[in-house]
């Protein structure tokens, strides 16, 4: 299993957690317990926002850092690229509290630690470092049952 998954998996894990163990507090028996993560419409978008609760936001400890410019393009950690399944290169960006956008990304080449970018995020968006393939794993559904 590769990183990405094996994390992916692990959110998996820790939102079934959170669900279960939010089904055990006192709560009306009306309400239901909030959901660790939630997909948010986008109007005139094609992907959803992902939105972390704040037990999740901590227990994936989401961390983020912004793009930068370079000769030659903008710059990424590249902690903050992952792949879809259909192999196309993203980011997300932090678009508001524990919410996230995945965002299209071309790779002109990765030296060391970074990648530098022909396009993607202007330069200075917050860019998810720590915690993206747990976004990608809400996204795609990982852990759910």
């Amino acid at each position: 299993m590769t990183g990405g998954r094996s994390r992916a998996v692990r959110l998996g894990a820790i939102l079934a957690t959170l669900v279960t163990s939010a089904g055990c507090s006192r709560q009306a028996a009306d309400s239901p317990p909030a959901p660790p993560a939630v997909l948010d419409p986008v109007p005139g978008a094609v992907l959803p926002t992902v939105k972390l609760s704040e037990p999740a936001f901590e227990a994936v400890r989401v961390r983020t850092d912004q793009v930068r410019t370079a000769p030659g393009g903008l710059v990424i950690p590249t902690t903050a690229v992952i792949y879809s399944p259909d192999g196309a290169a993203w980011t997300y960006v932090a678009v508001g509290p524990r919410s996230y956008l995945r965002h299209a990304i071309v790779i002109a080449r990765v030296t060391g630690i970074e990648a530098l970018l022909s396009s993607g995020p202007a330069a200075g968006t917050a860019v998810v470092t720590i915690g993206a393939p747990e976004l990608l794993g809400v996204e795609y559904g990982v852990g759910e049952e």
